[in-house]
């Protein structure tokens, strides 16, 4: 999951000094900056939803995001436009399908644009 994560906050949150020291669980910002935990949901979750926010105004589309547990897996979608382009990721943890599908969109953004 560190890796998804470190993609998320570096991609999507826009940190792109972020780093996971050893033995943790929480992705750091600079010296004494932001913070979350890889595996608190309301942090990722507040964060998905500035990203979808900051995107929304920026691309002048909706975009949302979801997570749903289904058969043993949680499986997130980010959905753009009102024909949504759908981004999905699926994982064991809801913390990573969420950082994952959002990866993606924005990974598909940079494809999209160039």
């Amino acid at each position: 999951m560190s890796d998804t994560a470190l993609a998320f906050a570096r991609q999507c949150i826009g940190w792109p000094d972020a780093h996971i020291p050893n033995g943790t669980t929480a992705v750091f910002h600079g010296h004494g900056g932001g913070r979350f935990r890889t595996d608190d949901l309301n942090a990722i979750m507040k964060h998905v939803a500035e990203w979808c926010d900051r995107e929304a105004a920026r691309l002048g589309e909706y975009v949302t995001a979801n997570v749903a547990y289904m058969s043993g897996r949680y499986v997130a979608h980010v959905f753009v436009g009102n024909k949504p382009r759908v981004f999905t990721a699926e994982a064991t943890d809801p913390c990573e399908a969420l950082m994952e599908a959002c990866v993606r969109r924005r990974e598909g953004l940079l494809r999209e644009t160039h």
